[in-house]
């Protein structure tokens, strides 16, 4: 899908000013808004808009980076006849520098990846670089595209619901997994928080996002894997959380 992230997010500056207006109703920001109040003390109100985190939620970004490295291992044994113990230390080395330092705005996600694979590989092995990405890259989005129950799932829900995404993460790799993996037509906003001046647990990420698509939060659903950014926060500001585990 060719990317059109204008369309899915408010722009930093926008998304600021949504926040600077509601900056004297900070104790109502995730709450209250004339909503009845139910025995648990949160405010009742009709859910119309689920946000979703992407990594290890929608899409299994550990388990599909841990087996696509494995797969590469594989490849340079195979195909290049890579010694196993260097062709294994090689794919977790670029494993573990990934998960570091995801992107670097100086350069482009192919540079900057080919130049990890460069930097792992065996010296007599660089030149492979170049190719070992395009293969890793091929791996990658083979093994963290969802399953097919979940974009079943997403195709139930958008016909109720209004669906976004709240990630947190640098800007080219979380789009580039949002557009590899076909995410986008599914959803009515995707907020990426090194996009926007805030990242999760941040209240305002989600304020930004509930502005965006003209809700209250009391009004939404934040599923999630992780209980200190995706849930507690949620929580704090009387929006519905689910942790996914």
């Amino acid at each position: 899908m060719a990317s059109s992230h204008q369309f899915r997010q408010p722009t930093a500056a926008a998304a600021h000013d949504r926040v600077a207006e509601g900056q004297g109703k900070s104790l109502n920001l995730f709450g209250g808004g004339g909503a009845g109040t139910g025995r648990n003390g949160t405010a009742e109100k009709h859910i119309t808009t689920i946000f979703f985190d992407l990594d290890n939620t929608l899409i299994p970004t550990r388990k599909g980076d841990a087996k696509a490295c494995s797969k590469v291992a594989e490849y340079l044994i195979a195909d290049h006849g890579v010694p196993r113990e260097l062709a294994t230390e090689a794919a977790t080395n670029f494993l573990t520098a990934l998960r570091r330092c995801p992107d670097n705005p100086n350069f482009s996600l192919i540079q900057w990846r080919t130049q990890m694979w460069t930097e792992c590989l065996p010296v007599a092995w660089r030149h492979l670089a170049p190719a070992v990405y395009s293969r890793w890259l091929e791996y990658r989005t083979r093994y963290m595209t969802p399953s097919e129950d979940i974009f079943a799932m997403l195709e139930t829900l958008r016909r109720r619901y209004q669906l976004g995404i709240i990630t947190n993460g640098p800007s080219a790799a979380q789009w580039e997994k949002v557009d590899r993996l076909g995410m986008g037509p599914f959803f009515d906003c995707i907020l990426v928080s090194s996009d926007l001046p805030w990242a999760k647990p941040d209240r305002n990420i989600f304020y930004a996002a509930c502005h965006y698509l003209g809700v209250q939060p009391e009004q939404c659903v934040m599923i999630g894997d992780k209980l200190e950014t995706d849930v507690q926060v949620s929580a704090k500001r009387r929006a519905w959380a689910r942790w996914r585990e």
